[in-house]
């Protein structure tokens, strides 16, 4: 653990700043999305979007005490050749984190609803790692 963390409490809070950083990022990509389209500046991006992604569900995981991957639950897919349905999935991982950020405004939080949360990331995480791998397969 990063010598930042000074108790598991922190957690959350840390986690908040990772998916604050991923909203600015599903930002700027969404703007990468209209300008460049499906390419490598997009993808560059997209990479980091899902990093973000990735460390806050986590430390999620993490403070709740849970398995890294959840189980049941439907993974979205998009097709990662249609922009549309790209910048859709990218607007869904805006939706959730915005969901995690009011959840962690409280006081307390419910650490059902916070699992709720991060089935959410892990789902949209995950469809968005399909559509980078993607970007492998446009080479050939």
């Amino acid at each position: 653990m990063s010598s930042q963390v000074k108790k598991v409490d922190d957690i959350p809070y840390i986690a908040l700043q990772h998916a604050r950083k991923a909203v600015e990022i599903a930002k700027d990509l969404l703007d990468k999305l209209l300008t460049h389209g499906l390419s490598d500046p997009f993808y560059e991006d997209l990479w980091k979007l899902i990093l973000e992604l990735e460390t806050a569900s986590s430390l999620i995981a993490i403070y709740l005490d849970i398995e890294e991957t959840p189980k049941g639950g439907k993974v979205s897919v998009y097709n990662p050749f249609n922009k549309n349905e790209v910048r859709n999935c990218i607007n869904e991982a805006v939706k959730i984190l915005l969901d995690l950020n009011s959840l962690l405004q409280l006081k307390t939080v419910n650490p059902r609803v916070l699992k709720e949360i991060y089935k959410r990331i892990w789902r949209v995480r995950d469809a968005l790692h399909k559509i980078y791998e993607v970007r492998y397969y446009r080479r050939w």
